[in-house]
């Protein structure tokens, strides 16, 4: 039997409270299928990284250094 190759891909939810409502972060869809609908703003895990550093990386790459804690 033959499978697929495998991708796993994270998808953080950042979110702040704003004049006492809450606001979720989201990204415009660069890449087909749904280009310019809005997404979570995450990634797929490259080869030897784990979930949590491919967010430290997406995170990295979008925002800077930033805090973030998983619940």
């Amino acid at each position: 039997m033959k499978y697929d190759q495998v991708k796993v891909g994270v998808d953080p939810v950042i979110f702040t409270i704003f004049r006492n409502r809450l606001h979720v972060y989201l990204n415009k869809r660069e890449k087909d299928p749904f280009i310019g609908l809005l997404e979570l703003p995450g990634g797929l895990l490259v080869e030897n990284e784990s979930a949590n550093d491919t967010i430290k990386r997406k995170l990295l790459e979008q925002f800077g250094d930033v805090y973030f804690k998983q619940f």
